[in-house]
């Protein structure tokens, strides 16, 4: 019986071993978390995420449930040689079935791997304020644009 159960009790912990040390990557964490996020797997996606992001998932949570065809699921590969890892950060490169590359950020919080996903990490080095700036602007401009033909009464109503 023993000779059975130490080879048996040897393969688990090799495997455990094994499946303790990938799952611990950012490549894996990074994996773990668009899967959840394409599965609509909000609750399981915030545990590969930072505290900081919870507000983006729930925001994406809330456009999934009103327009549940807006959100469509993607096929993503990591690129492995793009991959940086320094101290208690990471960046990890995913490329989409189109062959957009999207980076995301990661921070190591209490020795685990986690997405930064939030506005400013997703971003990178653009200014967040100047991108909505130049967004409502086009918004404007599309406004500038609209010809509203026939009855208008109803617009100069008093303010």
């Amino acid at each position: 019986m023993k000779k059975v159960i130490i080879p048996v009790l040897a393969i688990f912990a090799v495997l455990f071993i094994a499946s303790c040390a990938s799952s611990g990557t950012p490549e894996a964490t990074v994996k773990s978390f668009l899967s959840a996020v394409n599965d609509k797997k909000w609750d399981e996606a915030k545990k590969y995420a930072t505290p900081e992001s919870e507000s983006l998932l729930e925001m994406i949570k809330g456009f999934s449930e009103n327009a549940p065809d807006s959100t469509a699921t993607m096929k993503f590969d990591v690129v492995k040689d793009k991959t940086k890892i320094e101290g208690e950060t990471a960046e990890v490169t995913v490329k989409d079935d189109n062959e957009m590359e999207m980076a995301y950020k990661l921070k190591k919080i209490d020795g685990k791997w986690k997405v930064d996903f939030t506005m400013e990490a997703l971003m990178g080095d653009m200014n967040v304020e100047d991108v909505m700036d130049d967004a409502m602007k086009g918004m404007e401009d599309m406004g500038d644009d609209i010809t509203i033909e026939g009855d208008t009464s109803m617009m100069d109503m008093p303010k």
